[in-house]
């Protein structure tokens, strides 16, 4: 997700693994539920150029929460003030 880092906990990944046991779903299945999850995500990224991390836990893929976004700090911009040199007489 152009160059952002997806972090799943432990929960997120239980989760699915219960999801997958329950409806006897494999692979695809699993992937079809990633990307209803995260479907808003994959559109937001590519367009927000802050964004660092994304913290997926079990409330996101029960569908509670929303994934937690770490961004980075926006560096303000500045200008450098010529210096005048002093000059001797």
């Amino acid at each position: 997700m152009d160059g952002v880092k997806l972090i799943f906990d432990n929960s997120a990944i239980n989760e699915l693994a219960n999801i997958a046991y329950k409806r006897q779903i494999g692979a695809r299945g699993l992937n079809s539920l990633l990307e209803k999850q995260m479907n808003d995500l994959m559109f937001d990224i590519p367009t927000d150029k802050s964004i660092k991390e994304v913290h997926i836990d079990k409330l996101v893929i029960k569908g509670q929460k929303e994934p937690e976004v770490i961004r980075i700090k926006k560096l303000k911009k500045f200008k450098i003030k010529k210096l005048k040199r002093k000059t001797q007489h």
